[in-house]
């Protein structure tokens, strides 16, 4: 995560995509790619507060999935810790 170096010039409306993405099923992935999109544009702030929701995930994961996938739930908060860990 947050590796690439090429910036899409219209990164605001891709921004408001992925949170409209992730409004509508509250999906932890989109939220990872967005944080990547925050990042890459110079708004690290904003982008540790979109990772911090991923933390929350295993309070959620049940009703987002219908089961707790600990395992892919717990992948996707290692994935949150360690970008958060590479902004600070």
């Amino acid at each position: 995560m947050f590796k690439s170096e090429n910036t899409p010039t219209d990164w605001k409306p891709l921004a408001s995509t992925f949170l409209k993405a992730w409004a509508s099923i509250l999906d932890p992935s989109t939220l990872l790619d967005l944080g990547d999109l925050l990042v890459k544009v110079g708004f690290k702030n904003e982008a540790k507060e979109v990772l911090q929701v991923v933390l929350l995930l295993p309070t959620y994961a049940e009703t987002l999935w219908g089961e707790n996938h600990e395992e892919l739930a717990g992948s996707m908060v290692r994935l949150a810790k360690e970008a958060l860990h590479d902004l600070n």
